[in-house]
């Protein structure tokens, strides 16, 4: 998502009557924040996920008058979003390999790097890479539950368990699994100083903070002001800090041949290779996303 600038003025949608002047109003409002196409699709999610207008009656909805709740709705999501709220927490749900989760500031956004983890996690139940057909899964650090979720509902054989330190981020995730109808163990969990549980897993899982300090200036003003800080940075001097203590953690409660799955810092692919080998761990893969950046490990415990 790319901003353009600042809003000099907030919404007023006085003199808006039909659904397609309110589109129309829309688009030239956020056009002022965002490129124009992104402006466009925004205001669609907007209209259909708070206003409950699908894309056609959108465009073509001259005759369809709003009422004053859905023009202040309107208004008020039209203000959020200038000053950098990103539209998942304005609508309040994103949606992760074809699925709906309920999102909102205890949680990351997930986003599609993190659907290619879960692809690889599951080729390899389907190869049967892992040796068993019905794995047990800890992911760590699950956040708004998006990657134990998914692997729940397209592996349906597996045990689940999913952990984070924040509580307010479990209750995200917990009503993310019963609205998508999955059963999953979630636990409140802090692997930096924690006991391990006592459970033997086949995979461990795990997407943990790895933005460094110095990398914050690189960042959108929509993730850096809004996103929970303690779910993205790690700091300067010990940036793999989390990776060290998962893949110790992992060489502990993993079955023989179970593996070990991350997410990674593009910058520091190599580097955390080495602290998944340091672990204990062989046949370690560093994997590239669909943009072509070091973004993937797996590794294998004898």
């Amino acid at each position: 998502m790319s901003y353009r600038n600042k809003p000099n003025s907030i919404p007023n949608l006085k003199g808006i009557v039909t659904l397609a002047d309110a589109y129309g109003y829309s688009c030239k409002f956020l056009g002022n924040l965002y490129e124009l196409s992104e402006a466009r699709a925004i205001s669609l999610r907007l209209f259909e996920d708070l206003l409950g207008f699908g894309q056609t009656s959108v465009i073509l909805g001259n005759d369809i008058v709003l009422n004053e709740e859905k023009l202040n709705l309107l208004c008020d999501s039209l203000t959020n979003l200038a000053l950098h709220l990103p539209v998942q927490y304005v609508t309040g749900k994103t949606f992760f390999r074809e699925m709906m989760l309920w999102v909102n500031e205890s949680v990351l956004i997930p986003r599609p790097e993190t659907e290619e983890l879960v692809q690889w996690v599951l080729d390899d139940l389907k190869t049967g890479q892992l040796n068993n057909v019905s794995p047990s899964i800890w992911d760590i650090g699950t956040g708004s539950g998006a990657i134990a979720i998914s692997l729940a509902r397209e592996w349906g054989s597996s045990v689940l368990f999913a952990s984070d330190i924040s509580n307010d981020a479990l209750q995200v995730a917990r009503s993310n699994g019963q609205n998508n109808h999955v059963n999953i163990r979630f636990f409140s969990h802090d692997i930096l100083t924690d006991p391990l549980p006592e459970h033997k897993f086949d995979i461990v899982v795990s997407n943990p903070p790895y933005v460094m300090d110095a990398e914050k200036k690189l960042m959108q003003p929509n993730v850096l002001d809004n996103e929970p800080s303690l779910a993205l940075f790690v700091p300067d001097d010990d940036p793999l800090v989390f990776y060290r203590a998962i893949a110790l953690a992992a060489a502990r409660v993993l079955k023989r041949g179970g593996a070990l799955y991350f997410e990674i810092n593009e910058n520091l692919g190599q580097d955390t290779v080495s602290v998944v080998q340091s672990a204990g761990f062989s046949d370690v893969e560093l994997k590239r996303d669909f943009l072509g950046k070091e973004r993937f490990i797996k590794g294998v415990i004898g």
